[in-house]
């Protein structure tokens, strides 16, 4: 009997598991919208082994430009990429797995190091607060979103997909949402940019 208890278990936790990449991958599309980043024509994927993506446009490290303008899409890129971890461990506190956003936090890291107004730890501390308080303003939505990606079917990954190499997972499907669906439902639910 212990065996199956623990199969069940498991298999509660992976289903868990999964959903929180739902969650995570929206908490990141709803920050972008909201912070009014565009939503680019890849929509929001996730696989079905803890990998996912959301596809907006965001400021990547490098470009050392700081303007007021450059500083704004660094602070805004990073409270998005905040927002996906805070989304995933508000829904599933139970799994916090550092692997799940370690992409993210790079990326953030390297724009923290690049801006110009705080130090870095100084403007991690005031964004983190920030992406905390957009996902706590912004939680139905969150919720909502996820909760149309995860009742999307489960698909085979599209070649194009799989080359841009965001999923990890070896069984090449995903659940989707195109850049309409996603932008449909912010139309649908009047969330503002």
């Amino acid at each position: 009997m212990c065996g199956v208890e623990n199969r069940t278990t498991f298999t509660q936790l992976r289903e868990h598991a999964v959903m929180s990449t739902a969650y995570h991958e929206a908490g990141h599309m709803v920050a972008a919208y909201v912070l009014g980043l565009p939503l680019l024509d890849g929509g929001i994927h996730i696989d079905l082994e803890l990998s996912g993506v959301a596809y907006y446009c965001h400021r990547l490290p490098g470009d050392l430009s700081n303007s007021p303008q450059d500083e704004v899409e660094r602070e805004n890129t990073v409270i998005a990429l905040y927002s996906g971890r805070i989304a995933q461990v508000r829904f599933f506190p139970d799994y916090d797995d550092p692997a799940s956003w370690e992409s993210d936090e790079a990326i953030a890291n390297q724009l923290l190091k690049e801006s110009e107004y705080d130090s870095p730890r100084a403007s991690e501390q005031r964004l983190r607060l920030q992406a905390e308080s957009l996902v706590e303003s912004y939680w139905g939505f969150i919720e909502g979103l996820a909760s149309a990606l995860l009742a999307k079917p489960i698909t085979a990954m599209p070649q194009h997909e799989l080359e841009k190499g965001w999923s990890k997972g070896t069984r090449k499907q995903e659940k989707c949402m195109s850049h309409s669906e996603v932008s449909d439902f912010f139309q649908r639910k009047g969330v503002g940019q």
